[in-house]
């Protein structure tokens, strides 16, 4: 692996042509093997037949505290790993039962939390690396926390295990909000210095320097708005920020222009 990127398995989802397009460009490939043993059997092979680079593939593993699933779970883990793949990705519960055979088999064990507390027990179970979700996640969401809250404190908590964070945003109403207030703040400041670049001689160099130093505080909102779990402050900042550059430019766009 180049890329310390994994792309998600879905569960069942994810096809090996994507897990093997990933592998070859230098991430690490994860076919869905939440399917009938038989078929992530194929899934398997399919991707073998794709890439010469290591994969691994993902198994939800809900449900082991009923035997019978726990015997099926189990049965599936064992033919995963006889067919050579390089890591198991576990999600949904305890990966203890799994390590022992993967470890055997040559296998690295993988497993998705949702909670630095989580982190710690699958680190204390012999896990070869976490990753780690927040609420932001899509799919199956265990963690109750912006994965910026707790990331830093699962890497202390589990170190020297590798952490991998899951970057998966939703778009909600505050991060349509967030973007529709940048992109105004944008187009009011830019109007703004633009006019006065336009006026003045050097306005190759006078561009930029206005530009910049007035546009990051609508990079800082429109970020913030985006990835906090209360964005009202952001989006508040925003619309302020919108109102005083769309009045100033109102108030001074003749005297800009005509100056």
């Amino acid at each position: 692996m180049e890329f310390p990127i994994l792309n998600v398995g879905f569960a069942r989802g994810a096809p090996a042509e994507l897990a093997a397009a990933v592998s070859n460009a230098g991430g690490f490939g994860v076919v869905g093997g939440t399917v009938p043993t038989e078929t992530g059997i194929g899934f398997i092979r399919r991707a073998r037949e794709l890439t010469a680079r290591p994969f691994g593939i993902n198994l939800i593993i809900a449900g082991q505290e009923d035997p019978e699933t726990a015997e099926e779970l189990a049965g599936m883990v064992a033919a995963y790993v006889g067919e050579g793949v390089e890591a198991l990705v576990l999600f949904w519960g305890d990966p203890a039962p799994y390590v022992p055979v993967a470890h055997s088999a040559g296998a690295k064990v993988i497993v998705q939390v949702g909670s630095v507390e989580e982190a710690e027990d699958a680190a204390a179970a012999g896990v070869d690396a976490v990753i780690l979700q927040g609420v932001e996640a899509g799919g199956h969401v265990k963690a109750t926390e912006s994965i910026w809250k707790h990331l830093p404190l699962a890497v202390d908590a589990v170190r020297p295990l590798p952490v991998f964070a899951v970057f998966f945003h939703g778009i909600g109403a505050a991060t349509v909000a967030g973007v529709v207030l940048a992109d105004l703040g944008i187009c009011a400041v830019g109007t703004f210095v633009g006019a006065i670049a336009t006026a003045g001689r050097a306005r190759e160099l006078l561009l930029p320097l206005l530009f910049l130093p007035l546009a990051i505080p609508i990079v800082i909102g429109g970020v913030g708005a985006s990835v906090v779990d209360a964005p009202g402050r952001y989006l508040g900042f925003l619309a302020l920020y919108d109102v005083l550059f769309a009045v100033l430019c109102w108030a001074s766009f003749e005297y800009v222009v005509t100056e």
